[in-house]
């Protein structure tokens, strides 16, 4: 009963308290092995999510050792963790055999990301999303359509529009905190530019410490770094890539799949935020959502962009 309280309740309190309720049951040694085995793979998910990279691996390889149910599981985590860690080659190989089962088109779309390449991002994050609905599996199916929206956010706001609501839809009935904020996030980054934007990345802050999600920080700090690329804001920029350069230094702040670490974290490769976000010339703020956007001076007349049909709901 104390597992499967864990597990309930591990969507709605710290991840630090997941995993000291997990450790709780499992050094009791009284689980049989297929509870076993769920206990160490969450217990590592939960190490992953506040930070502690070395003891999700552990748990991960335990569980992958063990051949059983959530093998496939937990050989995602490891190539995740071969990910996080820089070890791009070992991940992109490991995805090479996950198939379905080990979610190999959500690793692979992280790889991309990381690669600074949000098209092919996307496009592997559709691919995951289609086969979870092919497979009935709602929540992965959420998932990858919250980080194919975060990565549309990017190069298209206007497309992110249906991305974001997309997301919001197969979310409607399911209970996924981290997945949630990733939709949040990809909002932020769509209205990069806008005057209220702080207040909602200040709010997002709140909810990753009271929920324990440390791993998410640097995607955050990610977003509110273009909202300052955006509106040329170089003191607050600066503040925001020296923060992201110290919790990544620290290991306080894991890079995830969306926080690539060569972006804020490497200072050689500071321009790609400025670059990004005037991708769209003839704009002082061209990366701004079109309602979120100052007055330009003297704006060229262009024809109104045509938004692709919304997609019905899932």
């Amino acid at each position: 009963m104390e597992l499967l309280s864990a597990l309930t309740r591990r969507q709605h309190e710290h991840r630090a308290r997941t995993v000291a309720r997990l450790t709780s049951v499992l050094d009791t040694r009284l689980l049989p092995a297929g509870l076993q085995e769920m206990a160490l793979y969450y217990r590592a998910r939960a190490y992953r999510d506040t930070g502690h990279g070395p003891e999700s691996r552990h748990g991960y390889q335990q569980v992958a050792d063990g051949n059983g149910r959530l093998a496939p599981a937990a050989r995602r985590g490891l190539a995740q963790a071969a990910r996080l860690a820089g070890d791009f080659p070992t991940a992109h190989t490991a995805a090479q055999t996950l198939g379905w089962e080990g979610r190999h088109q959500r690793v692979l779309g992280d790889l991309r990301w990381l690669q600074r390449e949000p098209e092919q991002a996307a496009a592997a994050h559709l691919a995951g999303r289609t086969e979870a609905e092919q497979h009935g599996v709602t929540g992965e199916a959420a998932h990858n359509q919250a980080l194919r929206a975060l990565s549309v956010a990017f190069y298209d706001p206007a497309q992110a529009d249906d991305e974001i609501d997309l997301a919001h839809q197969l979310l409607a009935n399911l209970d996924l905190r981290a997945t949630t904020i990733n939709a949040a996030i990809a909002a932020l980054i769509r209205d990069a530019g806008h005057p209220a934007l702080d207040d909602r990345i200040r709010t997002l802050r709140t909810e990753l410490d009271v929920a324990g999600l440390t791993s998410m920080t640097a995607a955050l700090e990610l977003a509110a770094a273009f909202h300052q690329a955006v509106l040329d804001d170089h003191d607050a920029l600066a503040a925001t890539l020296a923060r992201l350069r110290e919790q990544t230094r620290t290991g306080t702040t894991p890079t995830t799949s969306t926080s690539p670490p060569s972006w804020p974290a490497s200072p050689p490769c500071r321009p790609h935020l400025p670059a990004l976000a005037g991708q769209r010339t003839g704009h002082p703020h061209p990366m701004a959502h079109p309602r979120h956007r100052p007055p330009a001076p003297s704006p060229p007349v262009a024809a109104e962009e045509t938004r692709r049909p919304r997609r019905p709901t899932v």
